[in-house]
């Protein structure tokens, strides 16, 4: 059975780190399981979390920062170790009732741990983790390395970048409200999604029964397939292009007299075509190559 640490800050609406004038750093640790499962939650804060192969403890570093010392006594992250300590819960008291105020939380746990980290406002880092992750940022950017299973980010306005380890598989899900996508080094289904921003996908291979669905409605869409991959692709711009890529694209013919239509729409059948690709640029181009 999988053990579940949860660190936990309250809700604050303004996130004004720069404003704030005083800090104070807390550093705690605990025995944690090697497959257990990290929750991170802050209202207004970095958070940042990095895997180890050598390290059998989650250690928590806190900093808080506030507009004056005063202030600092406020509020704070407590946490309450039980179920012989392989449970934590790290919570916020008062950090909603102190305007300017923000919790960042540093943690390092043992490499297989399940990492699950929401901001409402600030950033999100999350290094050599071979467990499944989950971020979301309200407002703010997202960075993931070394990933190795499933990965689902969620960003109202910031970037997402993805980066895959070597032998990295699993589903990539990504959804950005205004910001760029950015997957690299992908092996398995990845479905990126940006009201607003560009998506760049480097697939390292692409099984028979995976897909990439990329969608934007403003920016354009870049994609990197593998020399020998067999896949279906459709792609679609509604005011741009789709880039030859020295690839066969198909077009529907214009019936003569018919004018050209806004935008471009094409498909293209690679090896076997087993796997879907589905791209497209509401406002933008679509480019696919191979490599």
């Amino acid at each position: 059975m999988q053990k579940r640490i949860i660190l936990h800050t309250g809700l604050l609406l303004v996130c004004a780190q720069a404003l704030a004038r005083v800090e104070e750093k807390k550093l705690f640790s605990y025995d944690f399981d090697a497959r257990g499962e990290l929750e991170v939650e802050s209202g207004a804060g970095n958070v940042t979390v990095v895997g180890s192969d050598t390290h059998n403890k989650v250690t928590v570093e806190v900093t808080k920062r506030a507009n004056t010392k005063e202030e600092m006594a406020l509020f704070d992250a407590k946490i309450d170790i039980s179920d012989k300590e392989t449970k934590a819960k790290v919570r916020s008291d008062n950090l909603n009732r102190v305007a300017n105020a923000s919790i960042d939380f540093n943690v390092m746990v043992p490499r297989y741990t399940e990492v699950d980290a929401e901001v409402g406002s600030g950033n999100i880092v999350i290094q050599n983790i071979k467990g499944q992750m989950k971020a979301e940022a309200g407002s703010g950017n997202v960075t993931i390395s070394g990933a190795r299973k499933e990965v689902e980010v969620r960003v109202g306005s910031g970037d997402a970048q993805i980066a895959y380890a070597a032998d990295g598989f699993g589903k990539t899900d990504v959804k950005v409200g205004s910001g760029s996508i950015q997957v690299t080094n992908a092996g398995g289904s990845v479905e990126a999604k940006s009201g607003s921003g560009a998506i760049t996908i480097d697939q390292r291979i692409l099984p028979h029964k995976e897909e990439i669905d990329a969608k934007t409605g403003a920016g354009n869409v870049k994609v990197s397939l593998p020399l020998e991959v067999n896949a279906t692709v459709k792609a679609e711009s509604k005011t741009g292009t789709i880039a030859d890529g020295g690839l066969q694209w198909m077009r529907k013919p214009l019936k003569e007299g018919q004018p050209k239509p806004a935008g471009d729409k094409a498909s293209v059948v690679l090896g076997k075509g087993y796997a879907d690709v589905d791209l497209e640029a509401k406002i933008g181009s679509v480019s696919v190559s191979l490599k």
